[in-house]
């Protein structure tokens, strides 16, 4: 349980928090010092954002919420995680009071609305959160007084693991998508395949029909094979096929005019396979 004056300390941030948001632009900078001077006078506070802190890299996640855009302005985006909230509002207002961001620029670049919205935007987008995450932290709307730093990392564990989790079932959603895409290239290459070894073996038919100087038993062994690859091709045995077009080339070598087709067959296996 926190103390009176610890309670009142937060409460005091609270309220230089709303006083900020309810604010003028023209106040900015004075209520930013203020912010953080009732910041300074809270051990809880401090605590609690030095706990924030820790593997916090402040230009990374800046970086990360100012959403930059080619050929407008741009618009700023809060992490959701809390702790990085607080850890990043609290940089940003030290960075305010000290100059090394102007606050003009700041709200131009990436909080631009309707005409003097700016200001509330930022309001809005950034105090808001932060204060909202000091009200969990410190259980401010029960005024229990009771740090939620052990919620606070339970959440954040629970969040990532969500997002493990999501990425996983992306992840597994994406490798059943290739797999279908692949298994449906792969039948289409197949498919092609036989259509190609049926056309070239229609083209061998007619030819051996055409052929008057081939010998009736090798003439019969040439049609016997074809035939068979045909089959077998109708069947999509690509085993079978493959079989018979080693057997088919053996054959039809014997007749000159032949000896072409036979090498498109086996043309047509090697290919199936590069």
């Amino acid at each position: 349980m926190l103390s009176d004056t610890a309670l009142k300390n937060i409460q005091s941030c609270i309220a230089s928090i709303d006083e900020f948001i309810n604010g003028k632009f023209v106040f900015a900078e004075t209520i930013i010092s203020k912010i953080l001077n009732t910041i300074s006078q809270s051990d809880e506070i401090y605590d609690l954002i030095s706990g924030c802190m820790q593997n916090f890299n402040f230009e990374k996640e800046l970086a990360r919420a100012q959403v930059k855009l080619p050929t407008k302005f741009g618009h700023f985006q809060m992490p959701e995680n809390r702790a990085t909230v607080i850890a990043l509002v609290f940089c940003l207002l030290v960075d305010i009071r000290d100059k090394k961001i102007n606050l003009t620029e700041l709200l131009n670049h990436y909080f631009r609305g309707p005409a003097d919205s700016q200001y509330d935007n930022f309001s809005n987008i950034v105090l808001k959160p932060f204060k909202d995450c000091l009200m969990y932290c410190f259980d401010m709307d029960n005024q229990a007084g009771q740090v939620n730093l052990y919620d606070l990392d339970e959440q954040n564990k629970k969040q990532q693991k969500q997002k493990e989790r999501q990425e996983a079932h992306e992840q597994k959603m994406q490798q059943v998508q290739n797999h279908i895409q692949q298994t449906s290239e792969e039948n289409k290459k197949l498919e092609l395949f036989f259509e190609n070894i049926k056309q070239v073996c229609n083209q061998i038919v007619c030819q051996i029909s055409q052929e008057k100087k081939i010998k009736e038993n090798i003439k019969d062994d040439c049609l016997y094979v074809i035939g068979c690859i045909i089959d077998n091709a109708d069947k999509q045995d690509l085993n079978n096929v493959s079989a018979l077009v080693v057997c088919g080339e053996y054959i039809l070598k014997n007749v000159k005019s032949l000896r072409f087709f036979a090498k498109e067959l086996r043309d047509q296996i090697i290919a199936l396979y590069q």
